[in-house]
């Protein structure tokens, strides 16, 4: 019997191409938001009781708001009033617990400072946003009382900040955006997330200084120039540059310290005075 042929050697397969087009590589949203579905309680902007707080309220989510909107917070003595939102937008999805990121930051009753909520909570992964009002703390429907800034902004290793501080960056962060606009509650506005979290931390040290001492602004002009050129989107820094037309010279108008100071920071420039602000 003649001996069986062996069985020609299998073919190549050739390699299958991945048809899905590569997707691009995004900017990472910062980490410090507010859910989406978070609830606040809301009233009619007409209703005549607004200001008296006998306003008849409705459950309104965060990711619905929009600028105007008059929601339950509390003022500067932690009274509880009503606030205007002066800005709100979306920054994309990810980690929150209990309805927060991890380093946004929210009072803590017993001592009044300002700390980071943490990892408490069912941790779900949700739509993203963020928001500044007309008061420092806004109210969510089970009581937690959350503002707009995150220890990511002041440096990672801030957890907690003093009530005086946090004042005083509401309101420096507020003056910005009344005087610049809304943008900056916008994830479409930045377009390096790794580069606005190393230089968010020199804005947020810069901010306090000059809003304790209104002589000493001049490091918030070079911290804000790194903030803008190295974070923002080309539209964003536009709009930013467009507004701080005179950055870089603290005793200015136009400049971020003037705005952040309502005015504190500048003074009629004289000689010396002139080529040390230009510096």
């Amino acid at each position: 019997m003649p001996p069986m042929a062996s069985p020609p050697p299998p073919r190549p397969t050739p390699p299958v191409s991945d048809p899905r087009p590569t997707p691009p590589i995004l900017p990472q949203p910062p980490s410090s938001c507010v859910a989406g579905e978070t609830a606040v309680m809301s009233v009619d902007v007409d209703d005549i009781n607004v200001d008296n707080n006998n306003a008849i309220t409705r459950i309104t989510k965060v990711k619905n708001l929009k600028i105007g909107d008059m929601i339950r917070g509390y003022d500067a003595d932690l009274n509880p009033t009503q606030c205007r939102v002066e800005a709100v937008g979306n920054f994309g999805s990810g980690e929150v617990f209990g309805n927060y990121t991890s380093s946004h930051y929210m009072l803590k009753e017993k001592s009044k400072v300002i700390e980071e909520h943490g990892t408490r909570g069912d941790m779900t992964i949700d739509e993203k946003y963020d928001l500044i009002s007309n008061c420092p703390l806004v109210e969510d429907e089970v009581g937690n009382k959350f503002g707009p800034i995150d220890s990511d902004f002041c440096g990672g290793h801030v957890k907690e900040i003093s009530w005086s501080d946090y004042l005083l960056l509401h309101k420096a962060i507020l003056n910005v955006v009344r005087e610049s606009g809304a943008f900056w509650f916008s994830g479409a506005s930045y377009s390096n997330f790794d580069m606005v979290n190393t230089h968010a931390p020199h804005v947020c040290r810069t901010m306090v200084s000059c809003m304790k001492d209104n002589e000493s602004c001049h490091e918030l002009e070079s911290a804000s120039i790194a903030f803008i050129e190295n974070g923002l989107s080309d539209s964003a820094r536009k709009r930013a540059l467009a507004a701080f037309h005179n950055i870089g010279s603290h005793r200015r108008l136009g400049s971020v310290s003037a705005s952040v100071t309502s005015g504190g920071s500048v003074r009629k420039l004289r000689g010396n005075d002139k080529r040390e602000s230009a510096e």
